[in-house]
């Protein structure tokens, strides 16, 4: 696992000059705004492009079908893709986090932010892998898309209820009511769940796949 990590840390690294001068395009423009939730959540969907690089790196260079002449197991290979989301999640936590301090924000609403934001990618990511993993990064990017498209459309079309759906008794009123621990262990619990059965997903795609 820790020499699948470092090949994809390599293979990012050209990237990395490219990365920074996107993040502080974004933090510049987010601070002109006074946005700093507008700049949690392009960190989060930012997030996405990790993986998705890295697995486009590694069909480009036919990476699974020498990897698989090794005793490497196709979990593992899967699975570093979903630990080197992890890690660029935490990574980019710490960013929101600091870019929302220096946005005026205060630590704890700085802290909110960044809690939402990181199950929001990490749920996002996991919705994109199984996708890749399955249609391949093209491919897979405009399924994605259709996916985001749908979200966006379902939640427009929605928008009018959410008055009469946040009234007491309401369940949506109930979570919105919700204090923030109580909240904050939910959303993990969703995250994992979620994280959960999208490595699962992944893992039996990559196992039918042939190379």
């Amino acid at each position: 696992m820790k020499g699948l990590l470092m090949k994809d840390i390599i293979l990012l690294r050209p990237q990395l000059k490219i990365y920074l001068i996107i993040l502080v395009f974004w933090f510049l423009i987010a601070m002109w705004n006074g946005q700093p939730g507008f700049f949690g959540g392009l960190m989060a969907m930012f997030a996405l492009m990790i993986p998705m690089t890295t697995v486009a790196y590694d069909d480009n260079c036919k990476w699974p079908a020498f990897a698989l002449t090794a005793p490497v197991p196709r979990f593992k290979l899967v699975l570093s893709k979903y630990v080197i989301l992890f890690m660029t999640m935490l990574v980019l936590s710490v960013i929101i986090f600091i870019g929302s301090l220096v946005m005026g924000e205060d630590v704890s609403g700085s802290f909110f932010l960044t809690v939402a934001m990181f199950p929001f990618g990490m749920i996002m990511a996991s919705v994109l892998l199984p996708i890749i993993f399955k249609f391949g990064v093209e491919k897979g990017r405009f399924a994605f898309l259709a996916f985001i498209a749908f979200v966006v459309a379902a939640v427009v079309a929605g928008g009018r209820k959410l008055a009469t759906l946040t009234e007491d008794g309401n369940i949506v009123g109930s979570l919105l009511s919700m204090n923030r621990g109580m909240m904050i262990g939910a959303v993990v619990l969703v995250t994992a769940a979620v994280a959960v059965i999208s490595i699962v997903l992944s893992k039996n795609i990559y196992d039918k796949k042939e190379f």
